[in-house]
């Protein structure tokens, strides 16, 4: 069963790229648009990230005390990204394929994001920590058990 369920996480995996790739190639076609951009990936990694903070900013206040108002703007910056993401669609294309395409773009880099966030963890750990290990410029706490 969990090869199954590998499998069939793959396949959905392949199939999405897929489709994104046509509707890529489709507003393309239709509009000279591209909406599935690195600027629009940045873009939406921003907002998402103002919101969540202005989110957890705000919880923190409730239970602390304290001053609501910093994660109320930084959520409120946060949503005229995303709103300024979703205008921008929607003027390059016509309204239906704008929200058509930020229903798409938005789960899809939301995952994007939080998975990007593991791997640049690991891309640090494997292009800087470990290369000084290996050189022998041990970190201090290495050190101190030698």
């Amino acid at each position: 069963m969990f090869v199954l369920t590998i499998a069939a996480i793959i396949g959905l995996v392949v199939g999405l790229f897929f489709f994104v790739a046509y509707v890529q190639n489709k507003v393309v076609e239709r509009f000279e648009y591209r909406p599935f951009t690195l600027f629009a990936f940045s873009a939406f990694v921003g907002s998402y990230f103002l919101l969540s903070i202005g989110y957890s900013w705000l919880l923190s206040t409730h239970t602390r005390g304290g001053d609501p108002l910093n994660g109320i703007v930084l959520m409120v910056f946060g949503a005229a990204l995303l709103s300024w993401i979703v205008f921008r669609h929607i003027r390059r294309t016509s309204v239906p394929t704008g929200i058509g395409i930020c229903v798409l773009q938005i789960p899809l880099f939301a995952a994007l994001a939080y998975i990007g966030i593991f791997l640049l963890i690991l891309f640090v750990a494997l292009t800087i920590v470990m290369p000084a290990v290996l050189r022998g410029l041990n970190p201090p706490m290495v050190r101190l058990i030698q």
